[in-house]
Protein backbone atom coordinates (compact mmCIF):
# COMPACT_ATOMS: atom_id res chain seq x y z
CA UNK A 1 0.00 0.00 0.00
CA UNK A 2 1.75 3.28 -0.96
CA UNK A 3 2.29 6.43 1.96
CA UNK A 4 -0.20 8.62 2.27
CA UNK A 5 -3.05 5.39 1.56
CA UNK A 6 -3.96 2.32 3.93
CA UNK A 7 -5.22 -0.28 2.73
CA UNK A 8 -7.78 -2.39 5.30
CA UNK A 9 -8.31 -5.91 4.88
CA UNK A 10 -9.70 -7.39 1.66
CA UNK A 11 -9.57 -3.83 0.12
CA UNK A 12 -9.71 -3.61 -4.03
CA UNK A 13 -7.68 -0.60 -3.87
CA UNK A 14 -5.65 2.13 -1.46
CA UNK A 15 -7.89 5.00 0.83
CA UNK A 16 -6.36 8.14 0.88
CA UNK A 17 -5.00 9.10 4.04
CA UNK A 18 -7.92 11.69 5.28
CA UNK A 19 -6.90 15.28 7.23
CA UNK A 20 -5.96 14.91 10.52
CA UNK A 21 -3.89 11.76 10.04
CA UNK A 22 -0.85 10.36 8.66
CA UNK A 23 -0.28 7.18 6.58
CA UNK A 24 2.85 5.35 6.29
CA UNK A 25 3.92 2.70 3.07
CA UNK A 26 2.53 -0.84 3.58
CA UNK A 27 -0.48 0.51 7.02
CA UNK A 28 -4.08 -1.02 7.06
CA UNK A 29 -4.98 1.58 9.01
CA UNK A 30 -4.36 5.52 9.08
CA UNK A 31 -2.79 7.18 12.51
CA UNK A 32 -4.04 10.49 13.81
CA UNK A 33 -1.71 13.42 13.77
CA UNK A 34 -0.90 14.38 18.21
CA UNK A 35 -3.84 16.37 19.65
CA UNK A 36 -2.55 20.06 19.08
CA UNK A 37 -1.49 19.38 15.06
CA UNK A 38 -3.09 19.21 12.04
CA UNK A 39 -2.47 18.10 8.92
CA UNK A 40 -3.04 20.66 5.60
CA UNK A 41 -5.03 18.25 3.68
CA UNK A 42 -5.58 14.54 2.63
CA UNK A 43 -2.85 12.35 1.78
CA UNK A 44 -0.35 12.94 4.62
CA UNK A 45 2.81 10.37 4.34
CA UNK A 46 4.82 11.11 7.29
CA UNK A 47 4.19 12.25 11.01
CA UNK A 48 6.15 15.20 10.34
CA UNK A 49 3.55 16.57 8.12
CA UNK A 50 1.34 17.29 11.39
CA UNK A 51 1.56 20.73 11.89
CA UNK A 52 1.28 22.72 14.93
CA UNK A 53 -2.01 24.51 15.47
CA UNK A 54 -2.18 28.06 15.54
CA UNK A 55 -4.26 30.87 17.67
CA UNK A 56 -7.75 30.55 17.24
CA UNK A 57 -7.60 26.59 15.59
CA UNK A 58 -8.91 23.38 17.57
CA UNK A 59 -6.93 20.60 16.77
CA UNK A 60 -8.15 16.89 18.67
CA UNK A 61 -7.38 13.91 17.78
CA UNK A 62 -8.57 13.52 14.05
CA UNK A 63 -10.08 17.03 13.75
CA UNK A 64 -8.29 20.37 12.99
CA UNK A 65 -8.98 23.45 11.59
CA UNK A 66 -10.79 26.66 13.20
CA UNK A 67 -12.57 27.17 16.24
CA UNK A 68 -16.33 26.29 15.37
CA UNK A 69 -18.69 29.23 15.64
CA UNK A 70 -20.89 28.77 18.95
CA UNK A 71 -17.68 28.00 20.46
CA UNK A 72 -13.95 29.81 21.83
CA UNK A 73 -10.89 28.24 21.63
CA UNK A 74 -8.60 29.40 24.59
CA UNK A 75 -5.86 27.29 23.67
CA UNK A 76 -5.53 25.23 20.07
CA UNK A 77 -6.22 21.72 22.50
CA UNK A 78 -9.52 23.28 23.99
CA UNK A 79 -12.90 23.44 22.64
CA UNK A 80 -15.60 25.63 25.16
CA UNK A 81 -19.41 26.03 24.19
CA UNK A 82 -20.90 29.31 24.29
CA UNK A 83 -23.23 29.37 27.50
CA UNK A 84 -27.04 29.53 27.73
CA UNK A 85 -28.24 32.98 26.87
CA UNK A 86 -25.33 33.54 24.56
CA UNK A 87 -24.30 33.02 20.77
CA UNK A 88 -21.09 33.51 18.72
CA UNK A 89 -21.91 33.54 14.88
CA UNK A 90 -18.11 33.83 13.80
CA UNK A 91 -14.97 30.94 13.91
CA UNK A 92 -11.68 31.44 15.73
CA UNK A 93 -12.79 32.86 18.71
CA UNK A 94 -10.03 32.81 21.39
CA UNK A 95 -11.89 33.72 24.58
CA UNK A 96 -15.64 34.16 26.05
CA UNK A 97 -16.03 37.73 25.05
CA UNK A 98 -16.32 36.39 21.86
CA UNK A 99 -20.34 35.24 23.00
CA UNK A 100 -22.84 37.78 22.25
CA UNK A 101 -25.85 38.08 24.89
CA UNK A 102 -28.99 37.21 23.27
CA UNK A 103 -31.99 39.91 23.23
CA UNK A 104 -35.33 39.76 25.49
CA UNK A 105 -37.93 37.65 23.91
CA UNK A 106 -35.05 35.26 22.12
CA UNK A 107 -33.64 32.08 23.14
CA UNK A 108 -30.05 30.66 22.95
CA UNK A 109 -29.24 27.35 23.97
CA UNK A 110 -25.89 26.49 25.25
CA UNK A 111 -23.45 26.75 22.00
CA UNK A 112 -25.75 28.56 19.73
CA UNK A 113 -24.47 30.43 16.15
CA UNK A 114 -27.10 32.73 16.38
CA UNK A 115 -30.25 33.97 18.54
CA UNK A 116 -33.57 32.41 17.59
CA UNK A 117 -37.02 33.46 18.98
CA UNK A 118 -38.70 31.66 21.86
CA UNK A 119 -40.38 29.22 20.18
CA UNK A 120 -44.14 28.66 19.56
CA UNK A 121 -45.57 26.60 22.60
CA UNK A 122 -43.27 28.40 25.36
CA UNK A 123 -42.25 31.74 26.69
CA UNK A 124 -38.72 32.51 27.80
CA UNK A 125 -39.01 35.27 30.64
CA UNK A 126 -34.86 35.72 29.75
CA UNK A 127 -32.58 34.93 26.44
CA UNK A 128 -31.37 31.54 28.89
CA UNK A 129 -34.53 30.37 30.05
CA UNK A 130 -37.15 28.62 27.89
CA UNK A 131 -40.52 27.53 29.35
CA UNK A 132 -43.23 25.38 28.06
CA UNK A 133 -46.92 26.64 28.00
CA UNK A 134 -48.77 24.07 30.72
CA UNK A 135 -50.87 21.52 29.78
CA UNK A 136 -54.23 22.85 29.27
CA UNK A 137 -52.78 25.86 27.57
CA UNK A 138 -51.25 26.71 24.34
CA UNK A 139 -48.89 29.20 22.18
CA UNK A 140 -49.14 30.09 18.76
CA UNK A 141 -46.89 32.58 18.40
CA UNK A 142 -43.00 32.73 18.35
CA UNK A 143 -40.95 35.54 21.00
CA UNK A 144 -43.84 35.12 24.20
CA UNK A 145 -41.80 36.27 26.95
CA UNK A 146 -44.28 35.68 29.66
CA UNK A 147 -46.52 33.38 30.92
CA UNK A 148 -49.60 34.75 30.26
CA UNK A 149 -48.65 34.52 26.60
CA UNK A 150 -50.16 30.76 26.67
CA UNK A 151 -53.74 31.26 26.09
CA UNK A 152 -56.34 28.82 27.73
CA UNK A 153 -58.17 25.46 25.77
CA UNK A 154 -62.06 25.90 24.60
CA UNK A 155 -64.21 22.65 26.05
CA UNK A 156 -64.22 20.23 22.83
CA UNK A 157 -60.54 20.66 23.19
CA UNK A 158 -56.87 19.61 24.30
CA UNK A 159 -53.57 20.86 25.03
CA UNK A 160 -50.66 18.80 26.10
CA UNK A 161 -47.98 20.72 27.54
CA UNK A 162 -45.73 22.90 25.45
CA UNK A 163 -49.10 22.86 22.84
CA UNK A 164 -48.63 25.37 20.06
CA UNK A 165 -52.79 24.97 18.95
CA UNK A 166 -55.27 23.65 20.46
CA UNK A 167 -56.57 19.93 19.30
CA UNK A 168 -60.14 19.12 18.76
CA UNK A 169 -61.28 15.71 20.88
CA UNK A 170 -60.96 12.36 18.28
CA UNK A 171 -63.78 10.34 17.48
CA UNK A 172 -64.04 7.89 19.99
CA UNK A 173 -62.47 10.07 22.65
CA UNK A 174 -63.56 12.49 25.19
CA UNK A 175 -60.94 15.54 26.82
CA UNK A 176 -60.36 17.45 29.41
CA UNK A 177 -58.15 20.46 28.73
CA UNK A 178 -55.30 18.54 29.12
CA UNK A 179 -55.49 15.63 27.91
CA UNK A 180 -57.47 13.42 25.49
CA UNK A 181 -58.85 9.97 27.16
CA UNK A 182 -59.88 7.14 24.88
CA UNK A 183 -63.99 5.61 25.71
CA UNK A 184 -63.73 2.83 27.56
CA UNK A 185 -63.74 -1.15 26.07
CA UNK A 186 -67.53 -1.59 25.54
CA UNK A 187 -67.70 1.76 24.91
CA UNK A 188 -67.78 3.96 21.39
CA UNK A 189 -68.51 7.71 20.17
CA UNK A 190 -69.13 9.07 17.32
CA UNK A 191 -68.54 12.17 17.28
CA UNK A 192 -65.36 14.68 17.78
CA UNK A 193 -65.40 17.41 20.21
CA UNK A 194 -67.13 15.75 23.36
CA UNK A 195 -65.61 16.82 27.11
CA UNK A 196 -67.40 14.24 29.02
CA UNK A 197 -67.27 10.64 29.22
CA UNK A 198 -71.15 10.63 29.11
CA UNK A 199 -70.63 10.94 25.32
CA UNK A 200 -69.25 7.53 25.42
CA UNK A 201 -72.27 5.08 24.42
CA UNK A 202 -72.59 1.46 25.43
CA UNK A 203 -71.74 -0.87 22.89
CA UNK A 204 -75.52 -2.35 21.02
CA UNK A 205 -76.12 -6.16 21.40
CA UNK A 206 -74.73 -7.82 18.52
CA UNK A 207 -72.12 -5.97 18.21
CA UNK A 208 -68.65 -5.19 20.28
CA UNK A 209 -66.21 -2.20 20.89
CA UNK A 210 -62.86 -2.55 21.86
CA UNK A 211 -61.09 0.52 23.47
CA UNK A 212 -59.54 1.88 20.18
CA UNK A 213 -62.50 1.38 18.18
CA UNK A 214 -64.61 4.99 16.46
CA UNK A 215 -67.67 2.98 15.95
CA UNK A 216 -69.08 -0.72 16.66
CA UNK A 217 -67.83 -3.90 15.07
CA UNK A 218 -70.53 -6.32 14.07
CA UNK A 219 -70.24 -9.63 16.27
CA UNK A 220 -68.89 -12.35 13.50
CA UNK A 221 -70.31 -15.64 13.63
CA UNK A 222 -69.39 -18.07 15.99
CA UNK A 223 -69.22 -15.23 19.29
CA UNK A 224 -71.76 -13.66 20.98
CA UNK A 225 -71.52 -10.04 21.62
CA UNK A 226 -74.38 -8.96 24.49
CA UNK A 227 -74.72 -5.09 25.32
CA UNK A 228 -71.37 -3.22 26.23
CA UNK A 229 -68.97 -5.69 25.34
CA UNK A 230 -65.77 -4.51 24.84
CA UNK A 231 -64.60 -7.67 22.74
CA UNK A 232 -66.96 -10.85 21.02
CA UNK A 233 -66.71 -13.89 22.57
CA UNK A 234 -66.24 -17.20 21.23
CA UNK A 235 -69.09 -19.52 21.37
CA UNK A 236 -68.70 -22.26 24.14
CA UNK A 237 -67.68 -26.07 22.75
CA UNK A 238 -70.98 -27.63 21.38
CA UNK A 239 -72.94 -23.81 20.44
CA UNK A 240 -72.92 -22.12 17.70
CA UNK A 241 -74.08 -18.45 16.10
CA UNK A 242 -74.65 -16.45 13.56
CA UNK A 243 -73.28 -13.19 12.51
CA UNK A 244 -74.45 -10.24 14.88
CA UNK A 245 -75.41 -12.72 17.93
CA UNK A 246 -75.94 -11.43 21.61
CA UNK A 247 -76.40 -15.66 22.39
CA UNK A 248 -75.08 -18.41 21.16
CA UNK A 249 -77.43 -21.42 20.48
CA UNK A 250 -76.41 -25.16 21.52
CA UNK A 251 -76.32 -27.15 18.96
CA UNK A 252 -79.14 -29.51 18.02
CA UNK A 253 -78.90 -33.36 18.73
CA UNK A 254 -78.62 -35.22 15.51
CA UNK A 255 -75.94 -32.54 14.34
CA UNK A 256 -72.60 -31.25 15.34
CA UNK A 257 -71.07 -28.08 15.64
CA UNK A 258 -66.81 -28.20 14.85
CA UNK A 259 -66.29 -24.54 14.93
CA UNK A 260 -69.09 -22.84 16.44
CA UNK A 261 -70.17 -21.16 12.90
CA UNK A 262 -73.67 -21.49 11.79
CA UNK A 263 -72.42 -22.06 7.96
CA UNK A 264 -70.43 -24.98 9.59
CA UNK A 265 -72.70 -27.12 11.45
CA UNK A 266 -72.42 -30.44 9.98
CA UNK A 267 -75.12 -33.50 10.35
CA UNK A 268 -74.17 -36.67 12.22
CA UNK A 269 -73.21 -39.52 9.91
CA UNK A 270 -73.98 -43.38 9.98
CA UNK A 271 -72.14 -44.98 12.21
CA UNK A 272 -72.02 -42.24 14.83
CA UNK A 273 -74.28 -40.27 17.25
CA UNK A 274 -74.21 -36.53 18.17
CA UNK A 275 -76.01 -35.50 21.36
CA UNK A 276 -76.81 -31.75 21.77
CA UNK A 277 -74.10 -29.89 22.05
CA UNK A 278 -71.56 -31.90 20.64
CA UNK A 279 -68.44 -30.70 18.81
CA UNK A 280 -67.79 -33.80 16.66
CA UNK A 281 -69.77 -37.08 15.85
CA UNK A 282 -68.77 -40.37 18.79
CA UNK A 283 -68.55 -43.29 16.89
CA UNK A 284 -71.52 -45.78 18.00
CA UNK A 285 -70.10 -48.26 21.09
CA UNK A 286 -68.95 -51.41 20.80
CA UNK A 287 -73.07 -53.67 20.65
CA UNK A 288 -74.26 -50.42 18.80
CA UNK A 289 -74.83 -49.40 15.12
CA UNK A 290 -76.60 -46.63 13.07
CA UNK A 291 -77.68 -46.84 9.95
CA UNK A 292 -79.11 -42.94 9.45
CA UNK A 293 -77.82 -40.07 9.26
CA UNK A 294 -78.41 -37.07 12.16
CA UNK A 295 -79.07 -39.29 14.93
CA UNK A 296 -78.66 -38.49 18.32
CA UNK A 297 -78.34 -41.89 19.96
CA UNK A 298 -77.31 -45.55 18.50
CA UNK A 299 -79.26 -48.64 18.23
CA UNK A 300 -78.47 -51.71 20.35
CA UNK A 301 -77.51 -54.34 18.20
CA UNK A 302 -80.92 -56.72 18.86
CA UNK A 303 -80.90 -60.30 19.85
CA UNK A 304 -79.89 -62.43 16.99
CA UNK A 305 -77.09 -60.86 15.41
CA UNK A 306 -73.60 -58.90 16.92
CA UNK A 307 -71.96 -55.17 16.23
CA UNK A 308 -68.22 -55.76 16.80
CA UNK A 309 -65.92 -52.62 17.54
CA UNK A 310 -67.25 -49.27 16.89
CA UNK A 311 -68.68 -47.05 14.01
CA UNK A 312 -71.41 -49.85 13.01
CA UNK A 313 -73.49 -49.19 10.79
CA UNK A 314 -75.34 -52.33 10.63
CA UNK A 315 -75.55 -55.44 12.47
CA UNK A 316 -74.05 -58.84 11.63
CA UNK A 317 -76.24 -62.00 11.73
CA UNK A 318 -75.28 -64.48 14.18
CA UNK A 319 -73.41 -67.61 12.80
CA UNK A 320 -74.56 -70.44 13.44
CA UNK A 321 -72.98 -73.17 16.24
CA UNK A 322 -73.64 -69.64 18.24
CA UNK A 323 -75.77 -67.62 19.62
CA UNK A 324 -76.01 -63.27 20.00
CA UNK A 325 -77.94 -61.72 23.20
CA UNK A 326 -79.11 -57.90 22.61
CA UNK A 327 -75.88 -55.44 22.41
CA UNK A 328 -73.72 -58.47 21.78
CA UNK A 329 -70.09 -57.39 20.95
CA UNK A 330 -69.18 -61.30 19.33
CA UNK A 331 -71.09 -64.03 19.03
CA UNK A 332 -71.14 -66.51 22.26
CA UNK A 333 -70.24 -69.60 20.98
CA UNK A 334 -72.69 -72.65 21.96
CA UNK A 335 -70.43 -74.87 24.81
CA UNK A 336 -68.98 -77.71 23.53
CA UNK A 337 -71.82 -80.66 24.33
CA UNK A 338 -74.23 -78.19 22.07
CA UNK A 339 -74.76 -77.21 19.11
CA UNK A 340 -76.81 -74.70 16.78
CA UNK A 341 -77.54 -75.47 13.27
CA UNK A 342 -79.39 -72.47 12.52
CA UNK A 343 -78.43 -68.68 12.21
CA UNK A 344 -79.61 -65.69 14.42
CA UNK A 345 -79.74 -67.61 17.46
CA UNK A 346 -80.54 -65.03 19.97
CA UNK A 347 -80.38 -66.47 23.50
CA UNK A 348 -78.41 -69.56 24.90
CA UNK A 349 -81.83 -71.55 24.49
CA UNK A 350 -80.38 -72.08 20.68
CA UNK A 351 -77.95 -74.18 21.86
CA UNK A 352 -79.62 -77.25 21.97
CA UNK A 353 -78.31 -80.46 24.17
CA UNK A 354 -75.89 -82.97 21.36
CA UNK A 355 -78.36 -85.69 20.77
CA UNK A 356 -77.87 -89.24 21.90
CA UNK A 357 -75.82 -91.22 19.63
CA UNK A 358 -73.78 -88.13 18.74
CA UNK A 359 -71.10 -85.78 20.24
CA UNK A 360 -70.59 -82.27 20.22
CA UNK A 361 -66.79 -82.15 20.83
CA UNK A 362 -65.82 -78.34 20.71
CA UNK A 363 -67.54 -74.72 21.16
CA UNK A 364 -69.29 -73.31 18.54
CA UNK A 365 -70.19 -76.75 17.16
CA UNK A 366 -73.05 -76.34 14.11
CA UNK A 367 -73.15 -80.09 13.24
CA UNK A 368 -73.54 -83.35 15.91
CA UNK A 369 -70.59 -85.84 15.09
CA UNK A 370 -72.19 -89.42 15.06
CA UNK A 371 -70.59 -91.71 17.33
CA UNK A 372 -68.83 -94.92 15.76
CA UNK A 373 -69.70 -98.39 15.85
CA UNK A 374 -68.12 -99.86 18.94
CA UNK A 375 -68.41 -96.87 20.87
CA UNK A 376 -71.52 -95.03 22.41
CA UNK A 377 -72.93 -91.32 23.15
CA UNK A 378 -75.29 -90.25 25.97
CA UNK A 379 -77.02 -87.15 25.63
CA UNK A 380 -74.66 -84.14 25.75
CA UNK A 381 -71.69 -86.01 25.04
CA UNK A 382 -68.30 -84.04 24.30
CA UNK A 383 -66.68 -87.47 22.81
CA UNK A 384 -67.65 -90.66 22.29
CA UNK A 385 -67.03 -93.43 25.27
CA UNK A 386 -65.62 -96.94 24.08
CA UNK A 387 -67.55 -99.96 25.04
CA UNK A 388 -66.07 -101.73 27.93
CA UNK A 389 -64.82 -105.19 28.22
CA UNK A 390 -68.36 -107.25 27.89
CA UNK A 391 -70.25 -105.27 26.06
CA UNK A 392 -70.19 -104.29 22.35
CA UNK A 393 -71.87 -102.02 19.70
CA UNK A 394 -72.19 -102.78 16.04
CA UNK A 395 -73.82 -99.54 14.73
CA UNK A 396 -72.69 -96.25 14.67
CA UNK A 397 -75.05 -93.92 16.77
CA UNK A 398 -75.62 -95.70 19.46
CA UNK A 399 -76.11 -94.01 23.22
CA UNK A 400 -75.88 -97.33 25.01
CA UNK A 401 -73.52 -100.67 23.99
CA UNK A 402 -75.27 -104.18 24.36
CA UNK A 403 -74.30 -106.58 26.80
CA UNK A 404 -72.60 -109.27 25.67
CA UNK A 405 -75.04 -112.30 25.38
CA UNK A 406 -74.79 -115.45 27.26
CA UNK A 407 -72.95 -118.14 24.44
CA UNK A 408 -70.60 -114.90 23.81
CA UNK A 409 -67.52 -112.91 25.14
CA UNK A 410 -66.05 -109.65 24.72
CA UNK A 411 -62.65 -109.25 25.32
CA UNK A 412 -61.06 -105.68 25.70
CA UNK A 413 -62.90 -102.12 24.83
CA UNK A 414 -64.43 -100.98 21.86
CA UNK A 415 -65.76 -104.31 20.73
CA UNK A 416 -67.94 -104.06 17.28
CA UNK A 417 -69.31 -107.74 17.85
CA UNK A 418 -69.21 -110.68 19.84
CA UNK A 419 -67.36 -113.78 19.97
CA UNK A 420 -69.07 -117.58 19.99
CA UNK A 421 -67.86 -118.76 23.57
CA UNK A 422 -65.63 -122.10 22.54
CA UNK A 423 -66.68 -125.27 22.85
CA UNK A 424 -64.47 -126.53 26.82
CA UNK A 425 -66.07 -123.50 27.84
CA UNK A 426 -69.29 -121.64 29.10
CA UNK A 427 -69.73 -117.72 28.59
CA UNK A 428 -72.69 -116.04 30.94
CA UNK A 429 -73.82 -112.67 29.73
CA UNK A 430 -71.49 -109.58 29.81
CA UNK A 431 -68.43 -112.37 29.56
CA UNK A 432 -64.88 -110.89 29.22
CA UNK A 433 -63.60 -114.10 28.27
CA UNK A 434 -64.75 -117.87 27.80
CA UNK A 435 -64.63 -119.64 32.08
CA UNK A 436 -63.17 -123.17 30.86
CA UNK A 437 -64.89 -126.15 32.48
CA UNK A 438 -63.15 -127.07 35.38
CA UNK A 439 -61.47 -130.53 35.21
CA UNK A 440 -64.07 -133.43 35.90
CA UNK A 441 -66.28 -131.81 33.33
CA UNK A 442 -66.49 -131.24 29.40
CA UNK A 443 -67.99 -129.43 27.13
CA UNK A 444 -68.17 -130.32 23.14
CA UNK A 445 -70.04 -127.89 22.26
CA UNK A 446 -69.79 -123.71 21.35
CA UNK A 447 -71.89 -121.45 22.81
CA UNK A 448 -72.64 -122.56 26.42
CA UNK A 449 -74.13 -119.94 28.53
CA UNK A 450 -74.06 -121.16 31.76
CA UNK A 451 -71.72 -123.80 33.73
CA UNK A 452 -74.58 -125.97 33.49
CA UNK A 453 -72.95 -126.30 30.04
CA UNK A 454 -70.45 -128.26 30.84
CA UNK A 455 -71.16 -132.43 31.36
CA UNK A 456 -70.06 -134.71 33.93
CA UNK A 457 -67.29 -136.61 32.16
CA UNK A 458 -69.36 -139.84 32.17
CA UNK A 459 -67.96 -143.37 34.30
CA UNK A 460 -65.52 -145.35 32.29
CA UNK A 461 -64.08 -142.11 31.35
CA UNK A 462 -62.04 -139.17 32.79
CA UNK A 463 -61.52 -134.92 31.90
CA UNK A 464 -58.33 -133.93 32.85
CA UNK A 465 -57.28 -130.25 33.66
CA UNK A 466 -60.20 -127.55 32.34
CA UNK A 467 -61.43 -126.83 29.13
CA UNK A 468 -62.12 -130.10 28.12
CA UNK A 469 -64.11 -130.64 24.92
CA UNK A 470 -64.39 -134.31 24.83
CA UNK A 471 -63.75 -137.33 27.40
CA UNK A 472 -61.24 -139.84 27.27
CA UNK A 473 -61.40 -143.55 27.80
CA UNK A 474 -60.25 -144.90 30.96
CA UNK A 475 -57.39 -146.82 30.43
CA UNK A 476 -57.14 -150.68 30.99
CA UNK A 477 -55.63 -151.24 34.81
CA UNK A 478 -58.17 -148.46 35.78
CA UNK A 479 -61.26 -147.70 36.21
CA UNK A 480 -63.06 -143.86 36.01
CA UNK A 481 -66.17 -143.04 38.04
CA UNK A 482 -68.57 -139.95 36.64
CA UNK A 483 -66.63 -136.97 37.00
CA UNK A 484 -63.66 -138.44 37.36
CA UNK A 485 -60.24 -136.41 36.55
CA UNK A 486 -58.24 -139.10 36.44
CA UNK A 487 -58.03 -143.00 36.26
CA UNK A 488 -58.16 -144.45 39.32
CA UNK A 489 -55.41 -147.70 39.21
CA UNK A 490 -56.70 -151.07 40.61
CA UNK A 491 -55.57 -151.53 43.61
CA UNK A 492 -52.67 -153.96 44.04
CA UNK A 493 -53.98 -157.52 44.09
CA UNK A 494 -56.29 -156.56 41.79
CA UNK A 495 -56.47 -156.26 37.83
CA UNK A 496 -58.54 -154.59 34.70
CA UNK A 497 -57.68 -156.09 31.49
CA UNK A 498 -60.57 -153.89 29.87
CA UNK A 499 -60.99 -150.22 28.77
CA UNK A 500 -63.67 -148.18 30.26
CA UNK A 501 -63.78 -149.29 33.89
CA UNK A 502 -66.52 -147.48 35.74
CA UNK A 503 -66.30 -148.57 39.23
CA UNK A 504 -63.85 -150.37 41.52
CA UNK A 505 -65.98 -153.57 40.74
CA UNK A 506 -63.96 -153.62 37.24
CA UNK A 507 -60.70 -154.54 39.18
CA UNK A 508 -61.22 -158.11 39.11
CA UNK A 509 -59.42 -160.50 41.73
CA UNK A 510 -56.22 -161.38 40.78
CA UNK A 511 -56.23 -165.49 40.15
CA UNK A 512 -54.02 -168.40 42.29
CA UNK A 513 -50.66 -169.00 40.82
CA UNK A 514 -50.46 -165.16 39.48
CA UNK A 515 -49.49 -161.61 41.25
CA UNK A 516 -51.24 -158.20 40.54
CA UNK A 517 -49.36 -154.91 41.14
CA UNK A 518 -51.40 -152.00 41.20
CA UNK A 519 -52.59 -150.87 38.03
CA UNK A 520 -52.06 -154.31 36.53
CA UNK A 521 -53.83 -154.85 33.46
CA UNK A 522 -53.07 -158.53 33.20
CA UNK A 523 -51.86 -161.00 35.63
CA UNK A 524 -48.46 -162.02 36.33
CA UNK A 525 -47.93 -166.05 36.62
CA UNK A 526 -45.97 -167.44 39.43
CA UNK A 527 -42.08 -168.91 38.49
CA UNK A 528 -42.36 -172.45 37.36
CA UNK A 529 -42.64 -174.88 40.63
CA UNK A 530 -44.50 -171.81 42.75
CA UNK A 531 -47.90 -170.64 43.08
CA UNK A 532 -49.98 -168.04 45.36
CA UNK A 533 -53.31 -167.48 46.66
CA UNK A 534 -55.56 -165.36 44.74
CA UNK A 535 -55.38 -161.59 45.41
CA UNK A 536 -51.47 -161.86 45.38
CA UNK A 537 -50.09 -158.71 45.11
CA UNK A 538 -46.51 -159.67 44.20
CA UNK A 539 -43.68 -162.02 43.51
CA UNK A 540 -43.01 -163.06 47.00
CA UNK A 541 -46.36 -163.96 47.71
CA UNK A 542 -45.19 -167.33 44.91
CA UNK A 543 -44.42 -170.15 47.24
Amino acid sequence: CPAGSYCPKASAEPIICPKGYYCLASKGAATACPTGTYTAGEGAKEKTECLTCETGMYCATGESGDCPAGYYCSTPKTKTACPVGTYNPTPGATSKEACIACDDGMYCAKGSTEQTPCPAGYYCTSPSTKTACPAGKYNPNEGATSKTDCIACTSGYYCLKGATEQTLCSIGHYCSLTKETICPAGTYNLEAGKSSSASCLACPVGMYCPSTTKEPITCPEGYYCPAKSATAKACASGYFSDVGAKVCTKCLAGSYCPDGKKSTIKTCPIGHYCAAGCTSPVKCAEGYYNGQTGQSACTKCPAGSYCSGTGNTQTTVCPAGAYCPAGATAPTLCAAGKYNPNTGGMASTACLKCPAGSYCPTAGTVTPITCKAGTYCVAGATAEKVCAAGYYNGQTGQSACTKCPAGSYCSGTGNTQMTVCPAGAYCPAGATAPTLCAAGKYNPNTGGTASTACLKCPAGSYCSGTGNTQTTVCPAGAYCPAGATAPTLCAAGKYNPNTGGMASTACLKCPTGSYCGKGTITPIACPEGKTSVAGSDALSDCK
